[in-house]
């Protein structure tokens, strides 16, 4: 309880104010002992397509070896745990001077909740932790002054600014929201950890004891948690508690996202058969693969994970294949380990394909292709030709005037593109847009040429884009950059071509 005493001006008597930390002194041994060890075992990442992951001490930012030990300082990181290893860019690692990470605790005072957030920067200034930083939300207070406005600001909704506008002139709304819960940082899953150890506190509350919320210490331990997950959903979402009790932890973290029927039975309220719950259960699934199981219903974890790779895609393709099969047949595809989400999304093109050009969908030769880049590639033509009979003979026409501008050394040949064929070959091998230029080719609004060695014209190496008489674009495989050899060989070249623009052909 807390004591009645007088207010400042001892004319009436107030509640004794409800008692925050104000300062470090205040935060509790244990608290600080958690948040020194979540410094010590920080890991920053960069990520380059050219070298991969390299990973740096967060006490000097030396790069670690790898067996993640720092040289300079002689540490090891031995706990690798995802939530520890911080994402930057190879610039942000060289200009760094401080990085943020933020603890946030539970506190119950007199039956009302707190929720601290504790601020830690590390300096690189000066290479010296500073003090840390708390702002307090108290949550009952922020959910008295609009529960539903709070929903959408921590859930990243999109709001009108009518809606705005009216909410904040409410001066009363104003003050408690403003002061309270916009001053209070709370950052999108990253860089952010829950201290769980006095979670059990929670019981004690009007607001959280029903909740069953402690027994989430383990997740949200793993970083997986939002100021809803924590705040809102155990508080105003009645599923929370019962997707606890049916250890379905991970959807109770995201109910506030998940559409539940109305029913009394298992499959009106979570549309799907419950012969999958213990499945669900095993695997406590996510909200985003108990979106994928209601799409297609099974408990083959592997193909679960598959399909998560090209949703929108196999939402359309689960109609005319097994998705057990095409996942097989997927991965038996070359390289298909490193390049899965293009198969999928160019397996999708190809059905999209048959079904326009009114090809025999029941016929396995025809889903399952021996050759399937070979007939895609095949598929592809055929329907721009259908959709634009003259098309192509356009691009050959062309062809025949830009071949004026064939060049070669010893090293390499440039020669145009003479074909729908050509083009969609080109875009296949090199795994860029240009097969989606046929239309501007075959008006002449661009110019493709083919930049080869000179002992493989049929491997493709260089895509190039004349304008004008100019070279605007010429790019590698996955649209990387030349190199110097084959910038000098388009400037020489360049420097001789007859410009062919529209109208000459």
């Amino acid at each position: 309880m807390r004591q009645l005493v007088y207010d400042d001006d001892f004319k009436e008597i107030v509640n004794e104010k409800i008692k925050y930390w104000q300062n470090v002194s205040d935060i509790p041994k244990k608290v600080k002992d958690y948040i020194t060890s979540l410094s010590n075992e920080l890991i920053f990442r960069t990520y380059n397509d050219e070298y991969g992951y390299k990973d740096y001490c967060s006490n000097c930012l030396k790069e670690l070896d790898v067996n993640h030990y720092c040289e300079h300082c002689q540490k090891s990181y031995t706990n690798l745990n995802k939530k520890y290893i911080i994402y930057l860019s190879q610039k942000y690692i060289s200009d760094m001077k401080y990085i943020c990470f933020y603890t946030y605790v539970f506190d119950v005072v007199d039956d009302e909740v707190i929720l601290y957030n504790i601020e830690n920067q590390l300096n690189y200034d000066h290479l010296a932790p500073l003090k840390y930083k708390e702002s307090t939300l108290s949550i009952a207070n922020i959910y008295d002054v609009k529960k539903d406005y709070l929903y959408e600001r921590i859930n990243g909704d999109t709001l009108e600014y009518s809606q705005i506008e009216a909410f904040f002139n409410n001066p009363e709304v104003e003050e408690k929201f403003t002061n309270t819960y916009i001053e209070f940082c709370f950052p999108s899953n990253s860089n952010q950890f829950l201290y769980t150890d006095n979670l059990d506190e929670l019981k004690k509350s009007a607001l959280y004891k029903y909740s069953q919320i402690w027994e989430l210490k383990d997740k949200f331990n793993d970083n997986d948690f939002t100021l809803s997950s924590i705040t809102y959903n155990p508080i105003y979402c009645k599923e929370f508690e019962y997707l606890i009790k049916m250890q379905l932890y991970n959807l109770a973290i995201d109910c506030s996202k998940i559409n539940f029927g109305k029913g009394k039975n298992f499959k009106d309220i979570f549309g799907i058969d419950k012969k999958y719950y213990k499945f669900m259960k095993d695997i406590d699934i996510t909200s985003e693969q108990f979106d994928l199981l209601k799409m297609y219903p099974t408990t083959d974890l592997a193909l679960l994970e598959f399909i998560s790779k090209g949703i929108y895609a196999f939402e359309v393709l689960k109609e005319y294949v097994k998705l057990e099969d095409l996942k097989k047949y997927i991965e038996s595809q070359e390289d298909s380990e490193n390049h899965i989400r293009r198969y999928i999304s160019d397996y999708y093109d190809y059905i999209n394909g048959l079904i326009m050009l009114g090809a025999d969908l029941k016929d396995k030769k025809v889903l399952y292709p021996k050759n399937f880049y070979e007939e895609h590639d095949r598929v592809s033509a055929e329907v721009m030709i259908v959709e634009n009979p003259n098309l192509d003979q356009k691009i050959h026409n062309l062809s025949n005037i830009l071949s004026l501008n064939v060049y070669e050394n010893d090293e390499y040949i440039i020669f145009p593109a003479d074909s729908i064929s050509s083009m969609i070959d080109e875009s296949s091998q090199q795994q860029n847009c240009v097969r989606t230029y046929c239309e501007r080719v075959g008006e002449n609004d661009c110019q493709i040429y083919f930049m080869r060695d000179k002992n493989a014209k049929d491997k493709s190496l260089v895509t190039v884009e004349v304008r004008d008489g100019k070279v605007v674009q010429a790019r590698t495989k996955f649209n990387k950059d030349i190199d110097s050899r084959q910038r000098k060989f388009l400037s020489d070249w360049e420097k001789v071509m007859i410009p062919i623009i529209k109208g000459d052909n």
